[in-house]
């Protein structure tokens, strides 16, 4: 690290002895903390907070370290005064570093080098100002070969990958990037062209441990799920994030409570984890308790019920209730429906409970009616075809506008066809019409 200051190591043990001795008397008079409160507006917290994380500010100058560099911050990435403030409660060592031998040679490398807007540029160095402190020929420049040249990535996907996780240059190739590589491709079986597509959607991985992290989460997949190599090569690579959840604290709580709560077997809950390894991610509490009960209240949902409720739409365990209750009390109202007709709808279209009103809901109920009218659009919805309502409105609008243009009137027949055929098939039957 390049430093702008000269050795000040007396100064700064003596400035610190003395704030140490008496904090906030000492910070009134300290000119260093008078600049940072009354210059970047930081409170007093802040102040001894960053007093207390980088003591080497007390040999700061001002005039020659820190304004320049707030002013340099501030002009050069365009931050503003609370951004600036943001930055370097951060990484107040920042204050260490030489303009013209770190700061600038990092901002137009990054430019340069990865092609990277001001904006962008801007908002890494907010993210993880500690980038400040890599080395541009020993770090940086090496990291990005070993990331083209190992995953085969191009500009454009390092690009991106160095952007969501600029810690990734603070990782050692050899201890840490190219060991999770192998382990990826040899534990899991993973090719790689798979193992590039993990790391970019998840490059995070790259801060796991193998032996603390990576492989206990591997052997309790197998296990305590029976979880095939495939099964589990399948779930990781949805959902890697899966390495950062604990065992202990999350995974066992939730695999215990879910069969416990909703009686199911082994199989099924495997096959629902499977399906929707978000569920890791929900709060028993917060989420997934409350939704049970709500569903089991407002639907008057047996245990047998609401087990084959969940089973079916395993989503809706991340739904909020609220939103559930507006969507329920939309469509009862809309079609008229008595509390044992919502019902006997919801347990043919449970996806319903997913499905938002004004974006999804009124609108695509609002096709329907204006292409069957209001009776046979709620008779063909709620008697003939619920699962209509998860068609996609922009794809119905299409095959409406031919219709239209073939002149041909739509029944319930057609609509059917209008919602659940292949594009391939319908424009086959419509070209066999003309």
């Amino acid at each position: 690290m390049a430093s702008s200051e000269p050795n000040n190591d007396r100064i700064n043990e003596q400035a610190a002895a003395n704030y140490d001795n008496d904090c906030d008397a000492y910070l009134d008079q300290n000119p260093k903390a008078v600049w940072l409160e009354e210059r970047l507006g930081m409170s007093r917290k802040q102040t001894r907070k960053m007093m207390d994380s980088f003591t080497q500010i007390f040999g700061c100058s001002i005039e020659d370290n820190m304004e320049p560099k707030l002013v340099w911050l501030q002009q050069r990435l365009g931050m503003s005064e609370a951004d600036t403030c943001k930055m370097l409660m951060r990484n107040p060592t920042i204050f260490g570093f030489s303009m013209e031998e770190n700061l600038e040679p990092k901002l137009v490398w990054l430019r340069e080098r990865l092609g990277m807007s001001e904006e962008q540029t801007r908002k890494m160095m907010m993210s993880f100002p500690g980038i400040f402190g890599y080395s541009i020929e020993e770090n940086m420049e090496p990291k990005l070969v070993w990331l083209r040249e190992r995953l085969g990535m191009s500009e454009e996907q390092t690009r991106k990958m160095v952007m969501r996780a600029p810690g990734i240059f603070g990782y050692a190739i050899a201890e840490n990037m190219e060991p999770k590589l192998v382990w990826l491709q040899e534990r899991l079986g993973m090719s790689e062209d798979q193992t590039r597509k993990m790391m970019m959607s998840f490059p995070g991985i790259f801060g796991y441990s193998i032996e603390e992290n990576m492989e206990p989460k591997l052997v309790w997949l197998r296990e305590r799920l029976g979880m095939s190599e495939a099964d589990t090569r399948k779930m990781l690579m949805r959902r890697p994030n899966i390495f950062f959840i604990s065992i202990e604290e999350n995974m066992e709580p939730k695999l215990a409570w879910l069969r416990e709560r909703l009686g199911m077997s082994e199989e099924q809950t495997r096959k629902m984890l499977m399906r929707l390894p978000t569920i890791f991610g929900y709060s028993i509490e917060d989420n997934m308790e409350p939704t049970l009960s709500f569903l089991a209240s407002r639907l008057q949902l047996s245990p047998d019920q609401l087990r084959a409720f969940v089973l079916r739409q395993p989503t809706m365990l991340g739904a909020n209730t609220e939103d559930m209750e507006e969507r329920l009390q939309f469509v009862q109202g809309r079609f008229e429906l008595s509390d044992e007709e919502l019902l006997q709808f919801v347990e043919r279209v449970p996806v319903l409970l997913n499905l938002h009103v004004e974006n999804n809901l009124a609108p695509t109920i609002a096709f329907f009616e204006d292409a069957l009218g209001k009776e046979v659009a709620r008779d063909h919805i709620v008697n003939n075809n619920p699962t209509a309502l998860k068609s996609s409105l922009t794809r119905l609008n299409a095959r409406k506008a031919l219709v239209d243009a073939l002149g041909l009137r739509v029944d319930k027949s057609l609509m059917s066809k209008m919602c659940s055929w292949t594009e391939t098939r319908f424009n086959s039957f419509l070209e066999n019409l003309t």
